[in-house]
């Protein structure tokens, strides 16, 4: 048995019971002493992360490898106002600084190599300059960083994601995309809407590919470098959802794009008849440059088959969503609305359970772009299996008070679903049911009448954890932290199935409150050695449920 001491364990020194990895019990006295010499101090690294607060003080942390939400939920309680990474740190995971709303200034070291999904989103960044050494920037990594006026992208970049600037509405520009850009995403740079004379974006002609409503809500210069007017208008969703175009020609031409040139968005066939005249050209450089008329979205937006199948279909700006917190406003009828990238609002009339089904008879599964929101009609009364399943661009979801069930695999994979209120009239919560809902972060509230929460509902949420523990309706889902000494919150009830999968535990103490662990709950824990019951008897732990927990 190896020699631990309680009192190092939040045991208080108190008389408690030890549970050995090969099961058996003994009492583990309040006098244990350490046998082991105490380890020294550890030298301070020069490789070290430094945090600047904002009353001047600077905070020290040792960060190292990829670090993401966990890693750095210490440093966001501080909320500096600019960090310093050190050079031990090789990644900037999902969700690391998301959040950070004081965060004006980052210094990143060219150590790091990626930049993961929604890494600063919500982040009161104001500047960044992102060295050549990362090669990869996830989705929605700057998304709603509304005071980030300057950008400096890597060399090496060959992909800017969909919706990565989204919502930066004080983006000055203007920024130089890499020759190295092969493909920009959807909704990469929509409602980046600062007013100013200069360009926001130069695009070199490397860049290939341009996703839907790339550039919505911008309106400034976007300069095309070294393009023709049939190139250009011949690019995939051209013209990417934008009212305005301003486009430079192949510099020592003068060739020129008029209005009647752009054909309205996703149409192939009536080329756009401008409303007034086309500005006099603006000369900037050895590139002559145009200014096109506004094109009106709504009106000549071609009809999607989705249409059909919906009670309705509206078009809504994005600034009125923001007004709602992102959700689609309540049908006054109980139907269902969605809201999608595109800006379109659609109703559906929806009543019962929906279920996978349901939304495959709607046309809704498969999109290469899932909806955004979703706001549940009161007509509704169940959520089933699989209903919402990796809707992978869904951050929204409203559940009216009708809803009393949500199924196996309702929601698994809504990787950037960001807040869920749970209503009081729900009973039923199946397995699965939220897994690796990552982005999710508010307080989850499970209501009392809910008498069933399924294995591993909330597995993978790590925007919940609390000091490494996602612990939801006294149940404790999983454990993501790095401690190898670990204490269970008092006030846990439960713990699920595999809650501590790949940690490296060795000693886990388990509070008396707890009245049900999953004979999994080493499941991928080959480093666990000793189990402590505080407060508690061998007859008392041994009628613990699925004692003793496959600890053999």
């Amino acid at each position: 048995m190896e020699d631990v001491d309680p009192t190092k364990l939040g045991l208080g020194g108190e008389d408690c019971i030890l549970v050995c990895k090969d099961g058996t019990m003994c009492a583990v006295d309040g006098e244990w002493k350490d046998t082991q010499e105490e380890e020294e101090d550890a030298p301070v690294s020069e490789d070290a992360t430094y945090a600047t607060l904002e009353d001047g003080s600077q905070v020290e942390f040792v960060f190292s490898g990829a670090i993401d939400h966990f890693t750095t939920s210490d440093l966001k309680e501080r909320q500096p106002i600019s960090i310093q990474l050190g050079g031990l740190v090789t990644e900037i995971g999902d969700c690391a600084f998301s959040g950070f709303s004081n965060l004006q200034r980052i210094t990143v070291p060219d150590s790091i190599v990626r930049i993961g999904d929604y890494a600063f989103k919500d982040s009161g960044l104001v500047e960044i300059s992102i060295p050549d050494s990362v090669a990869s920037i996830g989705r929605g990594a700057f998304s709603g960083c509304t005071k980030l006026d300057s950008v400096r992208l890597p060399s090496g970049l060959v992909e800017i994601q969909e919706q990565t600037f989204q919502g930066c509405s004080s983006l000055l520009g203007p920024i130089d995309i890499p020759s190295s850009v092969r493909r920009i995403g959807d909704s990469a740079f929509m409602d980046c809407s600062a007013e100013s004379v200069d360009p926001i974006l130069r695009i070199p002609k490397q860049v290939e590919e341009i996703g839907a409503w790339a550039f919505m809500g911008v309106n400034r210069l976007i300069l095309f470098q070294e393009r023709t007017k049939s190139e250009i208008s011949a690019m995939s969703n051209y013209p990417w959802g934008v009212q305005k175009i301003d486009i430079i020609i192949r510099p020592g031409t003068a060739e020129q794009l008029t209005d009647k040139d752009i054909p309205a968005p996703h149409s192939d066939e009536t080329p756009h008849q401008g409303e007034g005249d086309v500005d006099d050209d603006v000369v900037i450089g050895t590139g002559t440059f145009v200014k096109l008329a506004p094109i009106p979205l709504v009106s000549s937006r071609q009809k999607s088959p989705l249409d059909d199948l919906a009670v309705a279909t509206v078009k809504v700006s994005p600034s009125t969503m923001r007004s709602n917190g992102g959700h689609p406003p309540k049908d006054p009828d109980g139907n269902t609305t969605i809201y999608f990238a595109d800006g379109t609002l659609r109703t559906y009339d929806w009543s019962g359970e929906v279920s996978m089904q349901t939304m495959q008879e709607a046309g809704l599964c498969g999109l290469k772009t899932s909806p955004q929101a979703v706001q549940i009609g009161n007509k509704v009364t169940a959520i089933g299996a699989n209903a919402f399943e990796s809707w992978t661009s869904l951050k929204h979801v409203g559940i009216p008070s009708s809803v009393t069930s949500i199924g196996d695999n309702a929601f698994i994979g809504c990787v950037r679903l960001k807040d869920i209120a749970l209503p009081d009239s729900l009973t039923w919560i199946g397995e699965n049911a939220f897994m690796d809902c990552r982005c999710l972060h508010n307080e989850i509230v499970v209501p009392e009448s809910t008498t069933h929460i399924g294995s591993k509902a909330f597995y993978g949420c790590i925007g919940l954890a609390r000091d490494g523990f996602i612990v939801v309706g006294n149940t404790l889902h999983q454990y993501v932290g790095n401690q190898s000494n670990v204490v269970v919150p008092n006030g846990v009830l439960a713990i699920g199935e595999d809650a501590f999968n790949g940690c490296e535990v060795k000693t886990l103490t388990i509070p008396k409150t707890v009245q049900s662990i999953s004979k999994n709950i080493l499941n991928g824990c080959p480093t666990i050695k000793d189990m402590f019951f505080p407060d508690r008897g061998r007859d008392d732990i041994s009628k613990l449920e699925n004692y003793p927990w496959n600890t053999s």
